[in-house]
């Protein structure tokens, strides 16, 4: 008889009466406090008796001779253990889509019944993703309670790509259960800045000619991709006889860390949100 993932906080003594047949009985991930041995009086056929996952205390389970001496069972009673790999909290949905600059939700629903409280910390493998809260704290109260809802915000970025994350938990404290490192949702993040970049002909000459310098193998300006841009760390464009910039030739290099400027004829500068990553700008 199998009555797992039920709500079950106690059980009548006399539930099972009249069941003498009975040779397994799966009552694991419940609600029970106690469980009395009385209640398996007169299961002479019984062998496996489930109970894991139930918040009942050492004090309250009979020992395993208490329930042979009532069932009156001929074999060996055992506490046996569910067939299928326990996971005590599962994520709902696992896939989410999200566009930049917005927000989604899961859900985090405790699904076994515990008896020590434990909390999980949640991380993400791409810094553009932020979850609130970040951290989920589960005792044995808030087993059938509502779902934990989690969002999920996703932050602008300068680029032009679509993006993936993957949401994971760990386990942080109390008392550590099983199946936390199955808890994963995979985001894809659309972007929603201009289309992907595709060539840098129409760029400043020098411009052009040092983006060109720094991606090896490459020689056609219209080859260069967003890939390429997004690798180049830093641009010397000093004494390039360069007088005039336009607002797009930075475009793409969202990685840039150090742009010179210096020793050219510029009377003036484009937007200033063209280069705004840059930690190290000279311009004289």
């Amino acid at each position: 008889m199998d009555l797992s993932f039920n709500q079950l906080a106690s059980l009548p003594t006399s539930v099972f009466d009249g069941l003498s047949n009975l040779q397994r009985l799966i009552l694991h991930s419940n609600r029970l406090a106690e469980f009395k041995a009385e209640t398996v009086r007169g299961l002479t056929e019984l062998g496996s008796l489930q109970l894991q996952n139930n918040p009942i205390s050492s004090t309250e389970t009979p020992t395993l001779s208490e329930l042979r001496q009532v069932a009156g069972a001929a074999g060996e009673i055992d506490f046996g253990k569910p067939d299928d790999p326990e996971i005590v909290v599962r994520a709902e949905p696992t896939e989410l889509e999200i566009a930049e600059g917005e927000s989604a939700t899961f859900e985090l629903e405790l699904q076994l019944g515990i008896v020590d409280p434990f909390q999980i910390n949640a991380k993400s493998d791409n810094t553009d993703v932020a979850l609130k809260p970040n951290r989920a704290w589960f005792g044995p109260e808030e087993w059938g309670e509502m779902p934990r809802e989690i969002t999920v915000s996703v932050a602008q970025d300068d680029d032009a790509l679509d993006e993936t994350a993957t949401i994971s938990y760990v386990f942080a404290m109390g008392t550590e259960p099983p199946g936390i490192e199955t808890i994963k949702i995979e985001i894809k993040i659309n972007d929603d800045d201009a289309a992907p970049i595709t060539g840098i002909c129409d760029r400043t000459q020098q411009v052009r000619d040092q983006i060109l310098s720094q991606t090896s193998g490459i020689s056609d300006c219209a080859e260069i991709t967003p890939v390429h841009l997004k690798a180049i760390t830093r641009l010397d464009l000093s004494e390039k006889g360069i007088t005039t910039l336009q607002s797009r030739d930075f475009a793409g290099l969202t990685s840039l860390f150090e742009l010179y400027l210096s020793g050219n004829q510029l009377a003036s500068l484009p937007d200033s949100r063209t280069w705004r990553h840059c930690i190290y700008t000279t311009i004289s």
